[in-house]
C-alpha cells in the first residue's frame, strides 16, 4: 500500500511497519518531528500497532490499525475490531 497526502506519502510493509516521507511542516507524517523527509523514515510510534490501512489527504494523515483486548480504552474511537489513530491539522 502506497497511500499518499498533498506533499507526503507513506509506505504499509507486509509485516505492518509504516514508512513516511515528504512535507512535515505540521508533523503529519507522524515521526515525532516537523522536518521534511527525503526518504522514507520509519514511524515507529506506529511500530506495534498492527496497522492495516492508512490514508492522508493535505495536511493529515489517519492509520487503521488491528485491536487487541488490552488496546480498548474510552479514549479511542472503536469501530469493530478496529481503532482509527489520526494526525490532524489545520
Amino acid at each position: 500500500m502506497l497511500p499518499s497526502g498533498g506533499f507526503h506519502s507513506f509506505a504499509l510493509s507486509v509485516s505492518g511497519s509504516v514508512f513516511g516521507w515528504g512535507k512535515n511542516n505540521l508533523g503529519q507524517l507522524g515521526v515525532s518531528d516537523t522536518e521534511d523527509k527525503c526518504k522514507p523514515t520509519q514511524l515507529g510510534t506506529l511500530r506495534s500497532l498492527g496497522v492495516k490501512y492508512i490514508t492522508a489527504g493535505i495536511d493529515h494523515s489517519a492509520f487503521l490499525t488491528q485491536v487487541t483486548s488490552n488496546q480498548v480504552s474510552d479514549t479511542n474511537a472503536v469501530f469493530s475490531d478496529f481503532i482509527l489513530f489520526s494526525l490532524l491539522f489545520s
